[in-house]
């Protein structure tokens, strides 16, 4: 096991994958789903009073009725929200216990939303959409490849002068992040439900501007890694990545409640279109 162990702390090459994925695992997405409900933190989802003034300024910028792709819905808050403006909704997101939450709360208010569990990497729609979204900051989160992916998917998604907006991490959020290792022992947490140790470490990658949380779960017989990567941007890249997909910028804001851009945010949010 040390061996093993010793095999996971060495630095990550950037984008490496975990050893196992979080968003189906049986414990893990349980906990998950209970984060992105809960109102008062800033974790698998944004809080939700942030949520509601974000659907009121993206209802702001979009036409009435639109129908929308929002990719990486979680249990759908942000989707069930904008439903409820008229818009129609498809919703996709890799964790079932988020998607079947999702339909369950769907069906009690009785709100027509077409949910799917499903990676959102594999999309294959054409020319069938108004607006895509792909907001907390997921598109940074995707290896480089899977950026150049999913933006060829969107684009294909998108009708003609469709509206693509998502936000990412700032060249500021990663100045102010601090790499840091840290160990603690859980009978029961996050992480599973019987007694295993916690190896936290955030690691920066100075030339990429990437981030890294990595999580080694450690168990008598067991040794997870979880590494949670996020690509910081400026402008200039996000301009530049989306000129090459298609795509141009209509605004820049500081963040999907649509405050004023400012260079000391910790995000920046997007408005882009596509055009032919």
């Amino acid at each position: 096991m040390f061996t093993e162990l010793k095999s996971h702390i060495i630095k990550s090459r950037v984008y490496a994958e975990s050893t196992s994925s979080m968003w189906n695992d049986e414990h893990i997405s349980k906990q998950m789903l209970d984060v992105h409900l809960n109102p008062e933190i800033d974790a698998a989802s944004r809080k939700h009073d942030f949520i509601m003034k974000s659907v009121d300024w993206i209802n702001s910028k979009i036409k009435s009725n639109s129908k929308i792709l929002d990719l990486g819905c979680g249990p759908g808050l942000y989707a069930t929200q904008l439903c409820r403006k008229g818009h129609e909704i498809t919703g996709l997101d890799i964790s079932e216990n988020s998607i079947n939450y999702a339909i369950k709360n769907s069906d009690k208010d009785n709100l027509s939303i077409n949910y799917k569990c499903e990676n959102y990497l594999e999309i294959d729609y054409q020319n069938e959409f108004d607006v895509v979204l792909l907001i907390y900051c997921d598109f940074g989160v995707l290896s480089i490849e899977n950026q150049k992916l999913i933006l060829q998917k969107i684009y294909r998604s998108l009708k003609s002068n469709g509206i693509f907006i998502f936000d990412v991490m700032s060249h500021q959020y990663f100045s102010n992040f601090q790499e840091a290792k840290s160990w603690k022992f859980e009978d029961a947490g996050f992480w599973r439900s019987s007694p295993h140790l916690i190896l936290e470490e955030q690691v920066k990658y100075l030339s990429e501007k990437v981030i890294l949380e990595k999580f080694h779960i450690i168990e008598d017989n067991r040794i997870e890694c979880y590494q949670n990567w996020n690509k910081c941007f400026d402008t200039n890249e996000i301009k530049t990545l989306l000129d090459e997909h298609g795509f141009s910028v209509a605004d820049i804001y500081s963040n999907v409640a649509g405050n004023t851009f400012n260079e000391n945010s910790d995000t920046i949010a997007i408005i882009s279109n596509k055009h032919d």
